[in-house]
């Protein structure tokens, strides 16, 4: 008898004396059961973020070359990224080159977002020599006709 009433306990859930209810004390079995999980969870998570940061710079400095390449300015009003910390690159492959195609995407996602009050060079050129279209017409020609 001395046993058993050194292990009853206040139940937190049922308010009761009880011999270690469950529900009380389920939760925080729980909680312990996944905190190795979560941990490991965690730490591959800032893994894979520092790898991103870093091929994130990587690319950034590729568009400003690109852009350096091509002629135009370098942009004033964009921040460039804190550096991150050196990591190995051990990303597949396969992600590398998804994660790639989808900066691709971006970099000429974000050439149209360009200011347009202000026409670049080979646009001006390009209208000096040319009729503009817009809807099918040519507005800007002296004989405007459609070209449907």
């Amino acid at each position: 008898a001395a046993t058993r009433r050194r292990w009853r306990t206040q139940c937190a859930r049922c308010t009761r004396t009880c011999r270690g209810c469950s529900a009380a004390w389920s939760g925080v079995a729980e909680a312990l059961r996944l905190a190795g999980p979560l941990a490991r969870t965690v730490a591959e998570l800032q893994r894979d973020n520092q790898r991103l940061q870093a091929q994130l710079e990587r690319l950034t400095r590729q568009v400003e070359a690109l852009g350096l390449a091509t002629g135009l300015p370098p942009t004033t009003g964009t921040p460039s990224p804190p550096p991150a910390p050196r990591v190995p690159d051990r990303a597949p492959r396969l992600g590398t080159a998804r994660f790639a195609s989808h900066a691709t995407f971006s970099l000429s996602g974000r050439s149209q977002s360009v200011d347009h009050d202000e026409p670049s060079e080979s646009e001006m050129r390009r209208t000096s020599n040319s009729c503009i279209m817009e809807n099918g017409h040519q507005p800007g020609c002296p004989t405007s006709q459609s070209l449907l």
